[in-house]
């Protein structure tokens, strides 16, 4: 680690203005994208970014926990206990187990409940588990809600672990059970948090209990969201009222 590598150093716009991050945090993230583009992971110890910066070991690590708390990067321990940093986008091509979930797979889940009858089973997306659409597998109305969260959450590296679907399926049934909600109403929900996941006013949930638990509070958030719409009231004005 005694030269210093010559790659371009990224930082991504959600990096950027990430309240949650001190600037020097923001300014190390650069730098372990810079390292990370030699064999897809970063294996700079503290000590070497502690002279990198000059700061003491102490204020690297708390640097480095800032960013894994906020999702943009993975640490992992390997042989003899040596540490890898992972960007979050690069886990899947660097260690694998992990699947890289796009937009478009998002929007492909929810036009599923556009072309089909809510009474009927549900055609959803190609091999089992992989969250795109296909013709030849069917799907019921709990699956797809699944599908939708589960992609929704990867998308926005909330999620990097293997979901166990039946048991998430099961809590969308017991959901819909309990309270005897109708598919169109939860369809709309679910639809609207996925356009606005993550923004300040927004509940989050990171499961299909989350979810289901949070249903209400999401849905009185959108209610109040359109009541704004419609009065031509921009969305920061309702981040306002909410901070009273």
């Amino acid at each position: 680690m005694k030269n210093k590598e010559s790659y371009y150093a990224v930082i991504p716009a959600n990096v950027r203005y990430s309240k949650k991050l001190s600037s020097s945090a923001k300014l190390l993230y650069g730098e372990i994208t810079a390292l990370c583009n030699k064999e897809g992971y970063c294996w700079a110890t503290n000590s070497y970014f502690a002279k990198l910066y000059e700061v003491n070991k102490m204020t690297i690590s708390i640097w480095i926990k800032s960013l894994e708390n906020s999702g943009f990067i993975k640490c992992l321990i390997k042989d003899k206990n040596k540490r890898r940093i992972y960007i979050r986008e690069d886990i899947e091509k660097s260690i694998g187990g992990y699947r890289k979930i796009y937009r478009g797979d998002i929007e492909k889940s929810i036009s599923l409940y556009n072309n089909t009858n809510n009474n009927k089973d549900i055609s959803v997306a190609g091999k089992p588990d992989d969250g795109l659409i296909s013709q030849k597998t069917k799907k019921t109305f709990e699956h797809i809600c699944v599908i939708t969260l589960e992609n929704l959450l990867r998308s926005k590296r909330k999620l990097f672990r293997k979901v166990n679907q039946k048991q998430w399926i099961l809590y969308f049934q017991k959901f819909r059970h309990n309270h005897g909600f109708e598919k169109q109403r939860i369809k709309k929900v679910l639809i609207w948090y996925t356009k606005h996941f993550g923004e300040e006013f927004v509940p989050q949930a990171y499961s299909a209990k989350s979810f289901c638990d949070k249903f209400l509070n999401i849905e009185n958030a959108m209610e109040r969201w359109d009541k704004l719409v419609e009065k031509g009231e921009q969305p920061i004005q309702y981040r306002r009222i909410r901070k009273g």
